[in-house]
Parts: structure tokens; sequence; C-alpha cells
């Protein structure tokens, strides 16, 4: 049974993902739906270098694609790609890869 939706609410998913020393990638995925203006991040390194979803919009109308690169650290062998959201929303995110910068 789903709660209810309410404030001070907090959801996550994440996964460990193996990577490179010292190499770039990108994350990308797709969003559609509406939200609080503040109520969803997302980071690869769980909570450091979080980035607001769509911050200070309150929708997404149509499926609109994200990016977001980075370069891990000398001794990195693996990113925590997470979400968050926080507060009531109604968002999808589909397609999600990480990538090395130059590759397939």
């Amino acid at each position: 049974m789903l709660s209810a939706k309410a404030s001070n609410v907090y959801g996550t998913t994440f996964q460990r993902v193996p990577v490179k020393p010292e190499t770039k990638y990108e994350l990308s995925f797709y969003v559609k739906g509406t939200k609080n203006k503040t109520a969803t991040m997302y980071s690869v390194d769980d909570f450091d270098n979080k980035q607001w979803l769509g911050y200070g919009t309150d929708s997404y109308d149509t499926w609109t694609k994200e990016t977001y690169t980075f370069t891990t650290g000398a001794n990195e062998y693996f990113k925590n790609v997470r979400f968050i959201f926080e507060d009531k929303c109604d968002l999808y995110i589909d397609d999600i890869t990480i990538h090395q910068v130059g590759s397939n």
C-alpha cells in the first residue's frame, strides 16, 4: 500500500556504477512530470555535488533530456548514481545512461 503524498517525506534510488580513474563521464536521462521547485535532485557522489533537477521550474511538460558531465578522481573505481525525491512530486525518469565521454 502506498503512503499519501506529504511534506517532509523523502525517497531515493541509486545504483553503484563501475568507473575508471581519471576519466570523463556523462550521465544522461529523460524526465517528465510535475514537481515542487526544489523537490528532486541527482548526484554521482551521494550528497556531494548534488544537482537540483530543473530548479526554478514547476514541471516538465514533455520528455526532457538532462545531462551531467563529471571526471573521476585518481583512485575512484565506483560512483553512486543517486536520485533523491523530496516533498511531493509526480515525476518520471527514463533511459538513464552513464558512459565514458568519447565512447558509445
